[in-house]
């Protein structure tokens, strides 16, 4: 018969197993977590991966005068053609002004700052000239897109007077035609590939591609082995049932985002300055691709009579290490300047027109060498507005 001690038997507090513990501790973990994660996607709601590339402290502006809009984003054209129609209705000659995130961006902006289109058009009205400027600026975009946008005016007749084209060399690394670029315009036909080369190509193969009807014959579909089955439809419904009652879950996405931005752009930054390396070094295949876009601009500019202007975007004067390679970046802007000077484009050097106190910081706190503050914009818009004005415009 085995004895049995008072502490297993008698009226006192039984002791906590290991088993109990390990639970204990693995509940309060996991109660741990759910309140974090709900914490930062609380926090991270408003992050727009899109715009990370923008910098600390910098927001980006739509100019308007009066109801009309003058510079938008790629999917603002419908918006802006209505002006564009509005302004040629009154007679007034347009500027067509293409390019990426500097257009529309301010680093530490107050109340009253301007974008750059904005101060060019003050500046042709101080001059009593009608010129009408028109801006489609995007994030990130790539020549092929800025492309479109100038056929979503064209496919319309609304053929400016002046197209000035902002060339941002980084934007040469970017690929393919995001849908934004394709809502607006037709599908170009094949006379214009004739007319503008590759690029057009590449505009149809992508507007081609985002028409599910035009490639469901050859689309494979994609299956998996739960495809179709009880145990996918559960989870299905799981997930809805998670989006709907916890808001924080529907946030994942955003906030694997920002953790992904908030490690990568320090890791990186800190590696390329210990190295002494440029930051972004333009794939060869990537900068011949947009490059066609370039080719395609000079075509139509020829055949549609309009005026051509291309400037070598403002970029942070004496950064070291450069953002580039240097002889990379100097070759391709001597051999644009000479193409433009053979095309009877105009071309403008505009990289140290910015003093370099008047750049921000990106978000990671390293130098930022695309978006600056209200006088950089004023001096851009002015930059430009004379170039017009020594044009005749």
């Amino acid at each position: 018969m085995s004895e049995t001690t008072e502490s297993e038997t008698g009226p006192g507090p039984r002791p906590v197993s290991d088993g109990a513990v390990r639970n204990l501790f693995v509940v309060g973990g996991i109660v741990a977590g759910v309140l974090a994660f709900s914490t930062l996607a609380r926090r991270q709601a408003d992050f727009v991966s899109a715009e990370v590339g923008l910098g600390l402290n910098t927001v980006a502006y739509m100019a308007w005068d009066g109801d009309d809009m003058l510079g938008g984003n790629l999917g603002d054209i419908p918006a802006l053609r209505a002006s564009a129609i509005r302004l040629r209705a009154d007679g007034r000659p347009l500027a067509l002004w293409l390019g990426a995130s500097q257009l529309y961006a301010i680093n530490h902006p107050r109340e009253g700052d301007l974008t750059a289109i904005a101060r060019a058009q003050h500046a042709a009205a101080a001059r009593d000239s009608d010129l009408a400027y028109v801006q489609i600026a995007s994030p990130n975009t790539n020549l092929h897109e800025l492309l479109a946008g100038y056929l979503a005016f064209r496919q319309e007749g609304l053929l400016p007077e002046v197209l000035v084209l902002a060339f941002t060399y980084d934007d040469l690394k970017e690929p393919d035609v995001r849908q934004t670029a394709l809502d607006h315009i037709r599908l170009p036909g094949p006379d214009l590939v004739a007319l503008a080369g590759p690029a057009v190509e590449h505009i149809r193969e992508a507007h081609i591609g985002a028409d599910g009807a035009a490639q469901a014959e050859t689309s494979p579909v994609k299956r998996t082995a739960t495809t179709g089955t009880p145990q996918a439809r559960l989870e299905d419904a799981l997930v809805a049932f998670l989006e709907h009652r916890w808001p924080a879950y529907a946030e994942r996405s955003t906030l694997r985002a920002a953790a992904e931005a908030g490690w990568k752009m320090p890791v990186t930054t800190l590696a390329f300055r210990l190295l002494s390396r440029p930051q972004t070094i333009i794939p060869a295949d990537m900068q011949e691709w947009n490059s066609a876009a370039l080719d395609a601009f000079f075509a139509l500019a020829r055949a549609d009579g309009v005026q051509l202007l291309i400037y070598q975007a403002p970029h942070r004067p004496g950064m070291r290490p450069f953002f580039h390679r240097r002889r990379d970046y100097d070759d391709y802007h001597d051999a644009l300047a000479a193409r433009c000077a053979e095309e009877g484009a105009a071309w403008l050097d505009l990289e140290t027109l910015v003093p370099a106190e008047l750049w921000g910081q990106t978000n990671n706190h390293a130098p930022d060498v695309f978006h600056f503050r209200d006088a950089g914009h004023r001096s851009l818009g002015s930059a430009i507005d004379d170039a017009l004005e020594s044009l005749g415009f």
